[in-house]
């Protein structure tokens, strides 16, 4: 009899392996941020991350006006941060510190007590600071003394945890010996490695500090750190 035609057997193929997991992004070590038992802080809430700004002194209050650390980023630009300590103000610092860790651009600084000309000049002012970024590099920044924004914008911008700002020098008060800062801000933007972790972290239904821990990461005058 006539055996049916065979049918050859399919070959087996092996099911597809699944795409590996990526290998966790790992951020800089944060190193622990220099500080001192009678340091005074304020938070400057951002919409996309938070900024906590520390000083090592702050003059007490006087006439119902607050002299904190606050000052530094707030709206009012008659307001300032002085110092407390003894002498005139050299020694003395200011530290910021990020959520997580930032690309730092630049720095604007507006110097003194700016009410009138007369709390301007009564007042001592910066006149060289040292910068100390988190991850080891520094700054050295000349201050005009004059009331109005100088900006410092970074050759290459560095990576930070935090900045501290020592006071070196300084431009003497006509009557007093306290040391006043307006304004001090940080133009900074999230390291470019967030975005792109945050997009895996949300493939994986993963938080991005599983990733990589936290990342987050103008201008007159030029600083290279």
């Amino acid at each position: 009899a006539t055996q049916p035609p065979t049918v050859p057997a399919q070959p087996q193929t092996a099911a597809s392996p699944l795409p590996a997991l990526p290998e966790p992004l790992k951020a800089p070590v944060r190193p622990p941020r220099p500080g001192a038992p009678g340091e005074n802080c304020a938070r400057l809430g951002e919409p996309a991350y938070t900024e906590t700004y520390c000083v090592s002194s702050v003059l007490p209050s006087q006439g119902g006006r607050n002299y904190g650390p606050a000052n530094l980023f707030s709206a009012d630009k008659a307001s300032a941060w002085v110092e407390g300590a003894q002498g005139d103000g050299r020694g003395e610092w200011i530290a910021i510190e990020f959520d997580a860790i930032r690309l730092v651009k630049g720095i604007t600084i507006n110097n003194g007590l700016f009410r009138n000309n007369e709390t301007y000049w009564s007042n001592a002012r910066v006149k060289h600071i040292k910068v100390q970024f988190s991850q080891g590099e520094t700054l050295d920044l000349n201050i005009l003394d004059q009331p109005a924004d100088q900006t410092f914008v970074l050759k290459r911008p560095a990576q930070a945890y935090w900045l501290r700002f020592q006071i070196d020098d300084v431009y003497p008060g006509k009557r007093y010996p306290d040391l006043a800062i307006g304004k001090l801000r940080i133009a900074s933007e999230p390291v470019p490695n967030q975005q792109k972790t945050e997009a895996v972290s949300a493939a994986l239904g993963q938080p991005s500090s599983w990733l990589q821990g936290r990342w987050a990461a103008v201008g007159t005058q030029c600083a290279d750190p």
